[in-house]
């Protein structure tokens, strides 16, 4: 389990300017800084780092509660996207006095290591051709834990009373950062003792609110609080999407949650003056509307099943189908089973496979229509044969319903190359079920495969999973040209697979009683397992006995 930092240096020149703030003091050639405690924070798109120190607030998950000042740096919403190029951005302005190689560590807690991360930079680089791109395991447990600091930031050539940029990106959402420390030649461990907060050229700013709920659209009126860590701040909001807030207006201080039933912005700060600068602003946007009306969606993925090995990517096509009578908003996939892997999905052009739109971005789907997409799981450990549940999911639906081996992915990774038996049934009818004449009739069905991964000797099976079912199935190797049987069918087929390789198998289903329709309990898989018995590959088909 680990969670990955990537660091960027360079010189990348940003327009525009930043507001008066504090600075941090390097003397001694340690830096320690608080991550709540930043010279400016930018949002971007639909994703904001947020000062929490409540797992209350806006009903976080993994929330750990021992940071080490007023509160932590919240990658805000976790709904595992992965943000590439431009990103929500925190920067912290120092003052170094000692020119040098400087150790990087980072005290954060990951709730999911596999695919929380971000990136860190030097002077607003996060494109330019300065780049350093390198990975950081963050130590496992709970809590906050430092990462081993043997990434380095080379600031040798500066000046003495220069002041840089220490950037933070965020990259995988769900990340909470606590504090960011520099070392001169790595002169301090700070796993040995917790640093003191290294003094600044002012007061430090207070922690920007929370707005809880975080906007979003609404069909009845709701609840708003305001929350902000540093302890007896007041925090003053506007309501008009315009007025800034200011100390002393125009709403508040904040005491109670207060009511909203109407479209608007609301724009709150913080203020402490005594002890903090004022906060920068936090806004939120609610829109109240009339809910959607309900629909209903299905849901199927092809292939099957993917084998790859760790660090590489195993994709997969699915579709969503809206079958109800109103438009389904926002669907989107989100796997429901864990597993050791990053995940993403885009939608595609159903027609040409190609993508379309961004990662990891909801779509509507207007009524009885459909939208294709392409999933992938990269996975950072290995994975026994699992089959991955999906959540095929919109706003105004329920998730559609799973069935094993139609909308479901059989994932299993290895350490080592392995083969990837990618492989799809056709059916005579076309329409994915085998007909099984009468109650002792046979009935057949094509599978091509392809062996996008390592060469491997196979065993290739069929079987009815955890369904009972009255037939006695067989498979052959065929020839891909006529489709005729290489040997006699038997119960199973052993046979060498190369890379690249694309053998065609028959499946054969004789009936020894009736078996009734109903695809989601009464399928046929066709499964190849290695030597060591590990599904390199499967498909599957409905089944149903028919009139002879």
């Amino acid at each position: 389990m680990k969670c990955i930092v990537r660091l960027l240096v360079g010189g990348l020149v940003l327009t525009g300017s930043l507001a008066a703030s504090a600075q941090y003091q390097e003397s001694t050639g340690d830096v320690a800084i608080e991550a709540e405690h930043y010279s400016n924070n930018l949002a971007f798109s639909d994703h904001e780092w947020l000062t929490v120190c409540d797992s209350t607030v806006l009903n976080m998950t993994g929330y750990a509660s021992n940071p080490s000042g007023e509160g932590v740096m919240y990658a805000f919403p976790d709904d595992g996207t992965i943000t590439t190029g431009e990103a929500p951005e925190l920067r912290y302005e120092v003052e170094f006095t000692n020119p040098g190689i400087y150790g990087i560590w980072v005290r954060a807690h990951a709730p999911n290591p596999s695919a929380d991360s971000i990136r860190i930079g030097l002077d607003d680089d996060q494109t330019g051709s300065g780049e350093i791109y390198t990975e950081v395991t963050l130590p496992t447990g709970t809590g906050y834990n430092w990462t081993d600091g043997t990434q380095t930031l080379d600031l040798s050539g500066i000046t003495p009373g220069e002041v840089h940029t220490i950037n933070i990106w965020m990259r995988d959402d769900g990340t909470f950062i606590d504090m960011i420390f520099l070392s001169l030649n790595n002169q301090t461990d700070p796993r040995a003792a917790l640093p003191t907060e290294t003094a600044m050229s002012s007061l430090p700013p207070a922690a920007a609110p929370v707005i809880s709920p975080a906007g979003g659209s609404f069909s009845s009126s709701t609840d708003i609080t305001l929350t902000s860590c540093t302890p007896g701040a007041d925090i003053y909001w506007s309501d008009d999407g315009v007025t800034a807030p200011f100390d002393g207006g125009p709403n508040g201080p904040f005491t109670s949650p207060f009511t909203l039933t109407d479209t608007t912005t609301i724009m709150a700060a913080a203020f402490a003056p005594a002890t903090h600068l004022d906060s920068q602003t936090t806004t939120a946007d609610f829109d109240f509307g009339p809910p959607a009306s309900p629909t209903t969606v299905l849901a199927a993925v092809l292939p099957a099943s993917r084998s790859v090995q760790v660090g590489g990517s195993a994709t997969a096509f699915g579709t969503i189908i809206n079958s109800g009578t109103a438009d389904a908003i926002d669907c989107s996939i989100a796997p429901t089973t864990t597993v050791a892997a990053d995940f993403v999905y885009q939608t595609t052009n159903p027609t040409t496979n190609a993508l379309i739109g961004t990662p990891d971005t909801p779509v509507d789907i207007a009524m009885g229509d459909s939208q294709s997409f392409v999933f992938a799981f990269t996975p950072t450990a290995e994975i026994s044969p699992t089959d991955v549940q999906l959540a095929f999911d919109c706003t105004n639906s329920d998730p559609a319903p799973v069935t094993l081996g139609l909308n479901t992915l059989l994932l299993a990774a290895s350490t080592t190359p392995v083969s990837d038996i990618v492989a799809l049934a056709a059916t005579p009818t076309g329409d994915g079920t085998v007909g099984i004449p009468g109650d002792t009739g046979t009935g057949a069905f094509a599978v091509a495969t392809v062996n996008v991964g390592s060469q491997q000797t196979i065993t290739a099976s069929a079987d009815t999973g955890n369904a009972n079912l009255p037939v006695t199935l067989s498979i052959c190797e065929t020839n891909p040209g006529t489709g005729a049987c290489l040997a006699p069918p038997a119960n199973t087929v052993i046979t060498d697979i190369a890379a690249g390789a694309t053998p065609t198998f028959s499946v054969f289903a004789q009936g020894n009683g009736t078996v009734a329709f109903d695809p989601a309990a009464n399928r046929i898989f066709v499964r190849y397992q290695d030597a060591g018995g590990v599904t390199r590959g499967s498909t599957s088909v409905a089944a149903q006995t028919v009139t002879p």
